[in-house]
């Protein structure tokens, strides 16, 4: 055999090599913009600073120049990528990745020679931490889609700040301080004019969840809400079934947007409250916004509890006097405010309880997956449903002595294969990737069921009971709404009695 054939064949492992290692870069690309939402350009981003970074923590040896190339053109796309498209909170870490291995590139060309064993593998370390964490950030979406309401109505909105000069507030330091409420309103609409409402709607930047950064969230005002600003009310009714709405405990009221307005594409007015200091991305009347951590201290649970029953009657005040306080909002004389539920989720379901007890005004009240917090379960003479996950969240010692001293009769309903936090946007908030894998994580708890999935059922359960109640429409009573959905199921109800 020549020699020339020989070098031949000595040089197609050289050859191929890279481009098989292209080859599978493309392959990983493709299919990691299949399963996430970020933008093709951020996806070449990740893949080059993922391929790189795992040649360098295995096989920095191998095809030196080669790695020193691919790791400071890397790092130049990722600069490219932050002037085209901005800042984005998805990508910082994967910037620091395309950085750490441009730095690495860089000191091997200036010192080839010259490596620490103890800065090797403190940077490999590096590395690995920062792509385990940059792989977790993009298990969720940069802007969540929402579910298109089913209903036969379009949604309008209008946010209302308000301020009760009776009572003090109790969660600050500061003796002036009167206590605050945030209301938002999902109504029925007969138009689209108005300009898409933001689904985290405050001046300034806003976490929906405390502990987790605000850069997080920063593209959630352009999530489709399917909902209009100050739209008209519509006319198919001269006035509308309320429902108010409480959210769980450190859990931002934007969280139930696809609920909010799938019941308000059925015909019902939501108003859904945000209840300052331990409800998060509440902005007060003076444009602050204001979160858990901004109060100086938090009381037992019960009294929160009641704290937040007198919030939703002083709601309710305020909707009787729309017309003097805010005689320009669409609602003024559109609300039926003879017929009224509330409903809660966790912490709000709880609220939900106290607010039937001590307002006569609320006709039902539905409890979706919330414990009571409370040594002496009030008997209620209105009805009320208990909305169970399948994950069994709350107290069922609770709930089954609440449901006993039912004297208007109610019901306990399940949805199997939910979680405690299947009821809000939580899991539109991740990939349907991040649903299976950070979803299924027992503390985390929102489960692998998807917002589309879950909330026409919730909707259903939740006018099957108030429909008959406040004269509002419903897809059949909760009988049917169990022969139609599998995962449902009525697992008790109490009748009225004479007590």
């Amino acid at each position: 055999m020549s020699a020339t054939a020989v070098a031949t064949m000595a040089m197609k492992p050289a050859v191929w090599k890279p481009l098989i290692a292209a080859l599978i870069g493309v392959a990983v690309m493709l299919g990691l913009y299949a399963v996430t939402t970020i933008s093709f350009f951020d996806t070449a981003v990740v893949v080059g600073a993922s391929t790189a970074a795992v040649w360098w923590i295995g096989s920095r040896h191998r095809m030196p120049g080669m790695l020193n190339r691919l790791s400071l053109g890397v790092l130049a796309l990722a600069v490219l990528a932050r002037v085209i498209q901005g800042p984005r909170w998805q990508l910082v870490v994967w910037q620091l990745v395309a950085l750490v291995i441009a730095a690495f590139a860089g000191l091997r060309m200036w010192r080839p020679d010259h490596s620490i064993k103890l800065t090797r593998i403190l940077g490999r370390a590096v590395l690995v931490l920062t792509l385990l964490i940059g792989g977790l950030a993009l298990l969720m979406e940069p802007v969540p889609a929402l579910p298109a309401p089913s209903g036969e109505f379009l949604v309008g909105s209008q946010v209302f700040h308000w301020s009760d000069p009776s009572r003090v507030e109790t969660l600050t330091a500061d003796a002036s301080d009167m206590r605050e409420v945030v209301a938002q309103a999902w109504y029925p609409s007969d138009s689209a004019d108005g300009r898409l409402t933001a689904y985290v709607g405050t001046d300034a930047a806003a976490s929906l969840m405390d502990g987790v950064p605000k850069a997080v969230f920063e593209g959630y005002d352009n999530i489709v809400t399917h909902s209009s600003d100050l739209s008209t009310v519509s006319g198919d009714r001269a006035k509308w079934p309320v429902l108010l709405f409480s959210p769980g405990l450190s859990v931002a009221r934007q969280s139930y947007t696809a609920l909010c307005v799938e019941l308000a594409s059925r015909g019902y007015v939501v108003v859904a409250m945000s209840h300052p200091y331990d409800s998060p991305a509440s902005q007060l009347v003076d444009g602050t916004v204001v979160t858990a951590g901004d109060a100086s201290g938090i009381g037992a649970k019960v009294d929160q509890i009641d704290l937040r029953a007198v919030d939703s009657g002083f709601v309710l005040d305020q909707l009787e006097g729309l017309a003097r306080s805010e005689p320009d909002s669409p609602l003024v004389g559109r609300m039926d405010l003879d017929r009224v539920g509330i409903f809660g989720h966790s912490f709000g379901g709880a609220t939900a309880v106290q607010a039937i007890a001590k307002d006569s005004r609320f006709l039902a009240g539905l409890n979706i997956d919330g414990s009571l917090f409370r040594n002496e379960i009030p008997e209620l003479d209105r009805p009320f449903l208990w909305l169970q996950s399948g994950g069994q969240g709350g107290s069922v010692s609770d709930r089954d002595a609440l449901l006993d001293g039912l004297r208007a009769g109610g019901e306990l309903v399940k949805i199997e294969g939910s979680v405690h936090m299947s009821f809000s946007d939580y899991s539109a908030y991740f990939t349907p990737l991040g649903r299976q894998i950070v979803g299924r994580i027992p503390m985390i708890g929102f489960g692998s069921m998807s917002t589309e999935t879950v909330t026409p059922v919730t909707a259903d359960i939740v006018t099957a009971f108030f429909g008959p109640i406040l004269h509002g429409s419903s897809n059949g009573d909760l009988a049917q709404v169990a022969q139609r959905y599998p995962s449902v199921t009525v697992d008790r109800s109490v009748a009225p009695s004479d007590r």
